[in-house]
């Protein structure tokens, strides 16, 4: 059995390579028993969303890809993917960084929760902020391709059909905001805000991380596992990937929605023993 190398060594590596230290990955089991509880339910929490997942299929006899469940689990292996990867960073203390992908699993939440209350407009919206994005990226391609005359008529010709498309749709494209209250998700909605100004955008705040004060009041780098910061992050991960699970159990009537249920009662009190302000 490996032993895990001392805060010393892992330290030394760390002011080498960083995050992508050899001696960081060997460091895990510490970070992981540092604070056990929530790695152990946000992995119980994985294991009942994986498990709605799979019994779903893709594609099912009847139903087109960009109909209510088809599209529904496609969007929750979405939200697995960023809240699998948000807890494998937080096993490395990477604490901003996995609140970035927590981040992104709220907006996901957001979608799956209007698709849950209102599936016609959803998808419509849906497609629409599909179109309002392929017209973004064709406008960087003109860019980008600025020196290549058969691939700038290509980007133009996509363009063209890409507005046109728009232009012919009263359908208009939903804020994030406007998307969270479309699907009720108003409470949810806070906690994103949150970490708009802490996680994904570059920030006063978000900086001041990397800064460490030291007793003489000189400043220096800021720069390893952050230990003591994962359970905040583990909270805001779990908090979304369960607005994820609870939306996707409603749409598909999922057989673990009552195991969710025991999930979502085991949150609340975890996060009401938090202390006050642990989610700012």
């Amino acid at each position: 059995m490996t032993t895990a190398p001392t805060d010393n060594f892992v330290a030394d590596d760390m002011s080498i390579d960083g995050f992508l230290s050899p001696l960081l990955h060997d460091y895990i089991p510490n970070i992981v028993a540092a604070h056990p509880e929530w790695f152990d339910y946000a992995r119980r929490l994985n294991t009942v969303a994986m498990t709605m997942w799979k019994e779903h299929p893709i594609t099912t006899a009847g139903q087109l890809p960009m109909e209510q469940e088809p599209l529904a689990v496609r969007l929750l292996a979405r939200a697995l993917s960023s809240f699998q990867g948000a807890m494998l960073m937080l096993e490395r203390g990477m604490v901003i960084e996995a609140g970035t992908l927590a981040r992104s699993n709220y907006e996901t939440g957001f979608w799956l929760s209007y698709l849950r209350d209102h599936p016609v407009a959803a998808i419509k919206h849906f497609e629409i902020d599909e179109i309002h994005s392929a017209i973004g990226r064709h406008e960087g391609y003109l860019k980008l391709y600025a020196d290549n005359p058969e691939r700038i008529a290509s980007v133009n010709a996509a363009l063209t059909k890409l507005r046109a498309t728009k232009n012919k749709t009263t359908v208009k494209k939903l804020g994030m905001e406007a998307l969270a209250k479309a699907g009720d998700c108003g409470d949810f909605y806070t906690f994103y805000r949150v970490l708009c100004g802490t996680s994904a955008h570059a920030s006063v705040r978000s900086t001041d991380y990397y800064l460490k004060l030291f007793p003489d009041q000189t400043l220096g780098h800021e720069f390893g596992p952050d230990i003591d910061g994962i359970p905040q992050q583990a909270a805001f991960n779990c908090h979304a990937m369960l607005l994820c699970a609870l939306s996707f159990a409603h749409i598909t009537e999922a057989g673990d929605a009552q195991v969710l249920h025991g999930l979502t009662v085991e949150f609340d009190k975890r996060s009401q023993a938090m202390p006050f302000g642990a989610l700012d």
